[in-house]
């Protein structure tokens, strides 16, 4: 369990981009997840976004990663909220990529 979570800049953009109904599931799921046991929720990541975990809400990603402060607490940092749309140059996890500038 995280002493809190936290939302990146571009976490809370691409929340606050999404449509109505999906920031609210989103919000729901990060209550109820992501708060409760981040570094077991959803799925680990791969590649050039190994460090992450990601889980879904409908067709939605939020992609998270846990930062270690040095008192030894550890936070939740939503890092970005996206449509999964396999191929798709907006794919969530092809846009995460794009707006943080990690490569394999």
């Amino acid at each position: 369990m995280t002493d809190r979570t936290t939302f990146h800049r571009v976490g809370m953009e691409s929340l606050l981009a999404s449509p109505k109904k999906v920031q609210k599931q989103a919000l729901r799921k990060v209550r109820e997840v992501v708060d409760s046991a981040p570094a077991d929720a959803g799925y680990p990541l791969h590649g050039s976004l190994k460090g992450h975990r990601g889980i879904h809400t409908s067709r939605y990603r939020i992609i998270w990663r846990i930062l270690a402060m040095r008192d030894g607490a550890e936070i939740a940092e939503v890092c970005y909220v996206g449509k999964r749309a396999e191929g798709d140059r907006e794919d969530a996890y092809e846009e995460f990529v794009r707006a943080f500038g990690v490569h394999e």
